[in-house]
């Protein structure tokens, strides 16, 4: 359909200004001078085509003087002859590998519900006691070790 000279035109919506325009002026900053708008940064493209990354912030240095922690101080009647705390899982366990006939790794998952093969090996480390082992045939037949832990002397 064309327009005709003799159709009335609608008049034209007035057109808001922009919302610039609108704002109203900053107020001053500490100091009397107008806030600074924040400038855009930047970033080199490196050799490589990536774009390189921003310099991370450093931590500040802590206040005061660093104080050494003092190694914890353990009450030595409340150990056993192993070092471990009397009633805990991993004195029951040492207790069970320094039996007369000592344990099987079977043994001591039955009684404790885990194995606890880590004591053996902390125990030497730490110097508390000795280990050894025997090798033997279970009912079944088939070949395991019984573990054996002395206290040091």
């Amino acid at each position: 359909m064309t327009m005709s000279e003799d159709q009335p035109v609608a008049p034209a919506a007035e057109v808001a200004p922009p919302p610039e325009a609108s704002r109203k002026p900053r107020k001053a900053g500490i100091g009397g001078k107008p806030k600074a708008k924040a400038k855009a940064t930047k970033v080199k493209a490196k050799a490589n085509g990536k774009p390189a990354t921003k310099a991370k912030a450093t931590a500040k240095p802590a206040k005061g003087k660093a104080k050494a922690k003092k190694p914890r101080q353990r009450d030595p009647s409340k150990l056993d002859v192993f070092g471990y705390r009397k009633g805990s899982i991993r004195s029951k366990a040492a207790a069970i590998y320094a039996r007369k006939r000592g344990a099987t790794l079977a043994e001591v998952k039955d009684l404790l519900g885990s194995v606890q093969f880590n004591i053996l090996n902390e125990v030497v480390e730490r110097g508390t006691g000795k280990r050894r082992n025997t090798e033997e045939t279970n009912r079944n037949g088939r070949k395991v070790k019984r573990y054996f832990l002395e206290a040091a002397a």
